[in-house]
């Protein structure tokens, strides 16, 4: 008996660390669903891969919606003129502003690697985001926010990547406008 409360003890400490989950500050009035620290640790691991190899796309799926910073960067850019459907207007403070639904895998590559170019010889910060970034990602979505989502720092740039619950896809980017 002795031993089972000893291993007990033991094991205790170690299950609670295990299911452990970083917290942030999530702001008032946003909805907000932590994911298991597993997950994020997993998608953290993806990302890198993602952008580290030039031949690894296993984030993405053929929809990924751009947010309206990073649209906004990118529509000009060889590839991207000539996506025609999928434009999707979101109001922000009262203003609209155009995002796009990429509806095509090899749209979706397209944009992956821009970010892949990006991160060529740059240092890449992966991590949760803060109170001002949740407050932007919010105002173009307006719906709970669930894990995983992370904020990518590339080259002095951050974009916001919004994964499934279900499949672990990027189902939305876009550039951190401040």
């Amino acid at each position: 008996m002795k031993y089972i409360y000893y291993f007990l003890l033991l094991i205790l400490p170690i299950s609670i660390y295990s299911q452990r989950t970083e917290k942030i500050t999530i702001p008032d009035g946003i909805k907000y669903k932590y994911a298991d620290q597993e997950i994020i640790e997993k998608t953290k691991d993806m990302i890198l891969s993602n952008l580290k190899d030039s031949l690894n796309y296993s984030m993405i799926d053929k929809k990924v919606f751009v947010g309206p910073h990073l649209w906004y960067k990118i529509q000009d850019k060889k590839g991207f003129k000539n996506i025609q459907d999928g434009n999707v207007y979101l109001i922000i403070n009262n203003k609209p502003y155009l995002g796009k639904l990429l509806q095509r895998e090899r749209d979706s590559k397209k944009m992956l690697n821009l970010l892949k170019s990006e991160s060529k010889n740059n240092t890449i910060t992966i991590r949760k985001l803060n109170e001002i970034e949740l407050k932007y990602f919010w105002a173009t979505i307006s719906t709970e926010i669930t894990e995983p989502i992370l904020l990518v720092e590339i080259a002095n740039k951050k974009y916001i990547m919004h994964f499934s619950e279900k499949d672990n896809k990027l189902i939305w980017i876009d550039q951190f406008p401040y």
